[in-house]
Formats: C-alpha cells, structure tokens, sequence
C-alpha cells in the first residue's frame, strides 16, 4: 500500500475537520486560556519584582515578547493534529475492514 496523492490525503484532512468542528474550534481554548493565565501571572509577578528604571523595563519587556509559549502551543496542538490524523487512519481501516465480507 504506497501513499495517496496530496489531493486526496488533502480532502481527508478537509473532511476530518468539517465532520466535528467542536474538536477544531470550541477544545483548543481552554488551553489556551490556561497558557495567557499562566504567562499573565508570570509577567506580573516579573514586573512586581523588577525596578522601575527605563532600561530595565525595556529589557523585562524584550525579553517576555518571546516566552516559548506560543511555540508550546502550536507544537501541542501540532500533535493534537497528527494524533487525529493517525485514528482517522486506523478508523478507516477499520471501517474497510467490517465492510468486506468474510470468507
């Protein structure tokens, strides 16, 4: 069994994401919502503890730009995508498989 063509593991992934949106769309924020928490809390408690001169703050605020968050997101929700990906393809075997008849 080789790979399909683009076009068509193209459409699964269309058909997988158009058959449940709830798991696309409504499951993915609560996470997220837990993540802006978290990192809101730790800006906070780093600009609580840091002094009030320009520089420092300047150089508080570059450095929480970029925290590694936004990255852990989409590498989670990256997996989140493969993990669907890989059970439509044991489902769909599966499915295959009830379907033909049996000997």
């Amino acid at each position: 069994m080789g790979l399909r063509p683009v076009p068509r593991r193209f459409a699964s992934v269309v058909r997988l994401h158009l058959a449940n949106p709830f798991t696309i769309v409504v499951t993915p924020r609560p996470a997220l919502g837990i993540i802006f928490v978290a990192n809101l809390v730790i800006w906070l408690l780093g600009r609580a503890d840091t002094p009030t001169d320009a520089e420092t703050v300047a150089n508080v605020s570059r450095s929480l730009q970029d925290d590694g968050a936004s990255r852990w997101t989409s590498g989670d929700l990256m997996v989140v995508a493969i993990q669907a990906m890989r059970h439509l393809r044991i489902a769909t075997h599966l499915i295959r498989r009830r379907a033909t008849p049996r000997a």
